[in-house]
């Protein structure tokens, strides 16, 4: 039998939501419309249920996956930036897209075989502009981005020395956190030094063990946002209060938001779709259109220009293709507009990158207001 999750010893003093709209409605499966649905939530929830803690916690956050350098986390935080100081740092985003597809592919060549021995000859190759180095070809962009950052007038640390020289540390068995905490300190920077903004209000579903907050966190955003997170297992929740003892994290359903229409201004959530049903995903989003004000983030991992979702049941839950016409199509019900972006698109179009990890992967940015 595994483990009981321990009541978190900090809930007593959290300070939670200040009348909350999540407290608006019931919670549970009470409100789900169908047995189906009901039966579809208690198999999600024991999927994730039937893991360790300590596993869930460090899940999604190491290697590709790390909200540091995956790009899709990247876009979340520059979505809610965005919305608190408007066009103010539009250039510092997209450097940070360029050192997330850099590290990206500095962390690929490592996991597949060039070991500690090899990474100096590496550097030196890319100092020397050369196109290969053995038989890794090094691309354009990583050789133009280097050129950029190593710089005698460079703004930004040279992130792409730091992590072929120094020793991996940290979560990152690859990479040194030096290197893959270069934009958390500099956001950390830039963010303090505007001061205090009206805090805008964020629902973040399906938030893991505070998988992106505890970067929202460390990266300073958090402090503008009034945000609320929840998560289908208690366990993450548990995980997400312990390392966040006064943070809004509850236990809750996609299918079933608990919280009044429009309650949010703006919401974000990642890798959550396709694991449900066709008739679950088409409930999720509109109930995520349900309790957004403003705007909506909507990042997925495998999504197609396909007519029709292709179904692929795996175990308690669901690995499906999701077609973007039809997401699309059941979003533009309540939304005003909708910005479809192909990840490995934009990024071959602006960076010259062609070699992203994830060619299935889409961020949907969903507008409400008229």
């Amino acid at each position: 039998m595994r483990q009981k999750v321990p009541d978190n010893p900090n809930r007593s003093i959290r300070q939670g939501p200040k009348q909350s709209p999540w407290n608006g409605r019931p919670t549970g499966s009470a409100g789900l419309k169908t047995t189906g649905l009901i039966a579809e939530s208690d198999r999600l929830r024991t999927a994730w249920t039937q893991y360790e803690s300590d596993l869930l916690d460090r899940y999604l956050v190491t290697g590709v996956e790390d909200p540091r350098i995956n790009l899709q986390s990247i876009i979340s935080r520059a979505f809610l930036i965005d919305a608190i100081r408007p066009d103010d740092f539009t250039g510092l985003v997209q450097e940070e897209f360029r050192f997330s597809i850099c590290l990206n592919f500095i962390l690929h060549i490592l996991m597949t075989g060039c070991f500690q021995a090899s990474r100096k000859s590496i550097l030196d190759a890319i100092v020397q502009d050369r196109q290969a180095y053995g038989d890794v070809v090094i691309p354009s962009y990583l050789r133009r981005c280097f050129e950029l950052i190593s710089g005698e007038k460079r703004d930004i640390p040279d992130y792409i020395a730091q992590a072929l020289t120094r020793s991996a540390s940290g979560e990152n068995s690859y990479l040194p956190d030096g290197a893959l905490s270069t934009f958390e300190h500099i956001w950390g920077r830039e963010l303090s030094f505007h001061g205090e903004a009206k805090s805008i209000s964020v629902l973040e579903p399906a938030c893991g063990s505070a998988n992106d907050y505890r970067y929202l966190h460390s990266f300073g955003v958090s402090k503008f946002l009034d945000y609320t997170g929840f998560d289908i297992c208690a366990k993450n929740i548990a995980n997400a209060r312990r390392r966040f003892p006064t943070v809004d994290f509850e236990v809750g359903n996609v299918l079933d938001i608990p919280a009044d229409d429009k309650s949010y201004d703006y919401l974000f959530v990642h890798d959550i779709f396709e694991h449900l049903s066709p008739a679950a995903v088409d409930i999720a989003l509109a109930e995520i259109c349900r309790v957004t004000r403003k705007e909506a983030c909507l990042s997925f991992f495998n999504m197609a220009d396909i007519d029709e979702h292709v179904v692929e049941p795996a175990g308690l839950y669901y690995w499906n293709t999701l077609s973007v016409k039809k997401v699309r199509r059941v979003l533009m019900d309540s939304a005003c507009d909708i910005d479809v972006v192909h990840i490995d698109t934009f990024l071959r179009d602006n960076y010259d990158c062609d070699d992203y990890h994830n060619k299935e992967a889409y961020t949907l940015m969903v507008s409400f207001d008229a």
